[in-house]
C-alpha cells in the first residue's frame, strides 16, 4: 500500500485522544496493519524523541484546557491528522485552522485511515474522506464548518454574528455563501444535511463531470 523509498519500515504513529478507550482502540485498529503503521502512545512532550512520524489526534482532544497539547503538536514539524469529530463541526474547522494537515471521519475503513496517514508521512496532503458531516462533494471553508456547526447547536443568527465577532450583515454574506455551496435555501435545509447526511440535497446547477448526471 505504501510507496516509499523503504517500503519494509512501517510509518510510526503517535496515537492521542482524551479518552483512553478510544487511544488504545485507534492503536488495536491500526495494528491489523504492521507493515504499513507502527501505533505508539507517547505523550506530546515526547513525539519528536520517540521519533514520530504523524501523530494521529482524537477531535475531541480539542475541548478545553486540552486544546494546549494541540497547540504544542502543531508546533513541531510533525504533521498532526485530525480523526473523528464527525459531528462536532467546531473541532475539525479549530483543528484545520489551527495547523493540522487533514481530517479523517471516523467512518473512513481502516484502509482508508492507514492511507492518510502513510500519505501525510510522505509529505503529501491526505484525501479528502466523506464523512457524516457532509457530503463528500461539498467543499466549505473553516469559517462556513463552524457557522454550520453554530446553527446545529441552535444559535440564532445574532448569537452566531457575535460569537465569531462579525457584524450581522457579514454573517448573512457567509450564510448565503454557504447555502449555495451545499445547494440549499434556508436554514432548516441546511440543517438536514448535518443530522441527516442521507437526505438528497436539492441541485439548482448542473452535474460536473465528476459528479455525472443523475440516474433516471
Amino acid at each position: 500500500m505504501r510507496e516509499t523509498d523503504d517500503p519494509g519500515e512501517p510509518v510510526r504513529v503517535a496515537v492521542m485522544a482524551r479518552e483512553e478507550v478510544i487511544e488504545r482502540g485507534l492503536a488495536f485498529l491500526l495494528a491489523d496493519h504492521p507493515r504499513d503503521v507502527r501505533a505508539m502512545l507517547v505523550p506530546p512532550n515526547r513525539v519528536e524523541a520517540a521519533a514520530v512520524q504523524v501523530v494521529l489526534y482524537h477531535a475531541h482532544g480539542l475541548v478545553g484546557g486540552r486544546i494546549r497539547w494541540f497547540r504544542q503538536l502543531v508546533s513541531s514539524p510533525v504533521p498532526v491528522l485530525l480523526y473523528g469529530g464527525d459531528l462536532r463541526a467546531d473541532l475539525v474547522a479549530t483543528g484545520l485552522a489551527g495547523g493540522a494537515v487533514g481530517h479523517v471521519p471516523i467512518t473512513a475503513s481502516s484502509t482508508q485511515l492507514v492511507a492518510a496517514l502513510c500519505t501525510v508521512a510522505r509529505g503529501d496532503r491526505p484525501p479528502r474522506i466523506s464523512g457524516p458531516l457532509l457530503p463528500g462533494d461539498v467543499e466549505l471553508t473553516a469559517r462556513q464548518v463552524e457557522i454550520l456547526a453554530y446553527l446545529g447547536q441552535g444559535l440564532s443568527n445574532q448569537a452566531i454574528a457575535q460569537e465569531l465577532s462579525v457584524s450581522p450583515n457579514t454573517l448573512k454574506s457567509h450564510l448565503r455563501t454557504m447555502y449555495d455551496r451545499l445547494g440549499v435555501s434556508s436554514r432548516s435545509e441546511a440543517l438536514s444535511l448535518l443530522l441527516r447526511p442521507e437526505v438528497s440535497r436539492r441541485r439548482d446547477r448542473p452535474p460536473t463531470p465528476q459528479e455525472g448526471a443523475p440516474s433516471a
